[in-house]
């Protein structure tokens, strides 16, 4: 398999039989599911090795780009969330400015649909909402930065948020498009979370 000689008397083992393996001194020792892989004896072991792997084709990640509907938007959300280089710890989750508006107003929608935009805005860090302010003053989309701000500042005002959930209704449609066209102005970042 990896183009190395095996002797007559190595074989290749299967190291980590599940939760866990006997050492050669009888030991129990414990392998994460990751880690588990067939060792040949004189090569060295690749335990990164599925990782290197893309997860999703560009062709995939082009044909959800085409669609232009909501659910793509979805499916590449869920994909940027699968990024080796994601940071829940982060505030903009270690995204690239653009893709983090983009996402993260998918969120602000979605959650708006489910249960009320206020819901949003409660469980949403501080931090986090500042980031997307800035990032929607950067890409300059003043009608959601405001209505966003809007929000922020007035969540716990039923009429108010009565008000920005029938906007939040009313403009889906024009949210979808601006993102799918956020997106089509920055291929080389959405091509970077999709790897």
């Amino acid at each position: 398999m990896y183009g190395c000689q095996l002797g007559p008397r190595q074989r290749p083992q299967w190291v980590g039989s599940g939760r866990h393996s006997r050492s050669a001194i009888g030991q129990k020792r414990t392998f994460p599911i990751r880690y588990q892989r067939w060792h040949y004896p004189g090569r060295p072991s690749l335990p990164f090795q599925r990782l290197l792997m893309s997860r999703y084709s560009p062709q995939y990640v082009a044909q959800l780009f085409a669609q232009h509907d909501y659910s793509a938007w979805v499916d590449l959300q869920g994909i940027a969330l699968g990024w080796d280089r994601f940071d829940a710890t982060n505030p903009s989750f270690g995204w690239p400015q653009p893709i983090f508006a983009v996402f993260e107003i998918l969120t602000w929608l979605a959650q708006a649909d489910r249960s009320g935009v206020w819901t949003y805005y409660e469980a949403t860090p501080v931090p986090r909402q500042d980031r997307v302010v800035a990032a929607l003053e950067a890409l300059q989309a003043d009608e959601l930065r405001h209505q966003y701000s809007y929000g922020r500042d007035h969540w716990r005002i039923a009429e108010a948020i009565d008000q920005l959930d029938n906007w939040l209704s009313e403009n889906e449609r024009s949210t979808i498009g601006w993102a799918f066209s956020v997106l089509g102005t920055h291929p080389d970042e959405l091509a970077l979370v999709c790897s």
